[in-house]
């Protein structure tokens, strides 16, 4: 319990380190008490983009997280993963405001 106030700010800086992380991450790291015991967890959800961690470019796969930097081919299949996964960053040319909804 004495420790946990300066972990979550040590947390929080190396987030906001861009030498540690680029881009920067904007995650909250969590609290809760197990068997008396304080338990820090973060849920880390998929990015839109591909974010580097010590310079190093990494795909989480089912057995592990994978350091692919230098498989130049993996790199730009995760560019394209990412690309296709989410519909922020696409065009749609025949879409009009009366196709929107609000709420």
């Amino acid at each position: 319990p004495k420790v946990v106030k300066r972990l979550k700010k040590d947390f929080i800086d190396a987030l906001n380190n861009n030498n540690k992380f680029s881009p920067t991450l904007y995650i909250t790291l969590e609290e809760a008490v197990i068997d008396g015991k304080i338990v820090l967890w973060v849920h880390i959800p998929v990015a839109s983009q591909v974010v580097c961690c010590n310079g190093r470019i990494w795909d989480r796969g089912e057995d592990g997280d994978h350091d692919i930097t230098d498989a130049i081919l993996t790199v730009g299949e995760l560019y394209a993963r990412k690309s296709g996964q989410f519909t922020e960053r696409k065009v749609f040319p025949y879409a009009s405001e009366e196709d929107l909804r609000v709420g």
